[in-house]
């Protein structure tokens, strides 16, 4: 699909009904929430807080229009190409994503929305069901098991 930008600018890049779980799972691999250890002890020992901030947010907006973005007409490398990190290794898109004007930015992460919303969903027609012994799995919704 191609995204024509009020600034003049455009963006190809595939459509929400084009994504794969390999999309999915680069979203979920983009969020990195480094802890120390005795952190998350505290946090697995129920003492500790978690903090989570937007940017994880945007950091897996990034990692997603690194994936679906094929071209565009800016003068600048487009995200899957964009090497830029900090001191930790971590990628920083300094010379693709951050480049955009806000205004092309705002633009863009409307009209991702769909895409962000599909990769975000729950597996469809799965529910929780109990066993007789107190064990909860997960179970397609209209499957049945007879004995």
């Amino acid at each position: 699909m191609k995204l024509e930008l009020s600034s003049g600018q455009w963006i190809e890049m595939r459509g929400p009904d084009q994504l794969t779980a390999g999309d999915k799972l680069a979203m979920h691999a983009s969020t990195q929430l480094p802890m120390a250890g005795s952190q998350l002890d505290d946090f697995a020992s129920g003492r500790g807080t978690f903090s989570f901030s937007l940017g994880t947010v945007d950091e897996q907006l990034y990692g997603v229009l690194a994936r679906i973005i094929q071209s565009w007409s800016y003068p600048y490398c487009i995200p899957k190409d964009d090497i830029s990190q900090d001191e930790n290794g971590k990628r920083t898109w300094e010379d693709s994503l951050r480049r955009l004007p806000l205004d092309d930015w705002n633009e863009l992460e409307e009209a991702t929305a769909a895409h962000m919303d599909k990769l975000r969903q729950s597996p469809k027609g799965k529910r929780t069901t109990s066993t007789t012994s107190g064990s909860t799995s997960r179970a397609k919704a209209g499957s049945s098991r007879t004995a």
